[in-house]
């Protein structure tokens, strides 16, 4: 038997799904808490999946940039859940609405753009969270990417997001190496 590769994906541990749908006003959506441990000095990957909007539903009526998708991977329940433009990573499509990307009715440029804390995980059981970043460096069309966890703290892990108004993200925690 040979060694094991380098940012592999080990045993999974658990699913859990980071629902955007936030009251207004909020700063993050969540937080959702996982049930496995993650102990100290074991390295663990988060596999995070789904798409989501900032923007209701009648907003994407006019799209500023880019290619919106007609549904979220991961509906939320109470949720207008219509088109989406955003996944873990990635915005990929907005509507006129979004004055930060479509000031004065003009799109600020070319889609997809790098989105940064999307997630953010707590190992410290929520007193404190670090932004996340992906293996992937490109947009991923299937909307799946990889986020390295150095080690766990021997506590569950707490999962927070960027507020949106439907859409849900799959994350899946697993050992890394």
């Amino acid at each position: 038997g040979g060694g094991s590769e380098a940012g592999a994906i080990g045993e999974t541990l658990e699913t859990v799904f980071l629902d955007t749908l936030a009251p207004a006003g909020a700063s993050y959506s969540g937080p959702v808490t996982g049930s496995a441990t993650l102990f100290a000095g074991t390295p663990y990957v988060l596999i995070v999946s789904g798409t989501f909007s900032a923007w209701s539903a009648v907003s994407w009526l006019t799209v500023c940039g880019g290619t919106p998708e007609t549904t979220p991977v991961f509906a939320s329940p109470g949720g207008d859940n219509g088109s989406v433009g955003m996944d873990a990573a990635w915005i990929f499509a907005w509507p006129t609405a979004s004055t930060t990307y479509c000031p004065n009715g003009t799109s600020i440029g070319p889609a997809p753009r790098a989105l940064g804390n999307v997630v953010e995980i707590s190992i410290d059981d929520g007193a404190t969270y670090n932004a996340t970043r992906p293996r992937e460096t490109s947009f991923v069309s299937g909307h799946v990417y990889r986020f390295d966890v150095p080690t766990g703290a021997d506590h569950r892990a707490h999962f927070r997001g960027l507020p949106g108004l439907y859409g849900k993200l799959q994350i899946v925690i697993a050992k890394g190496s």
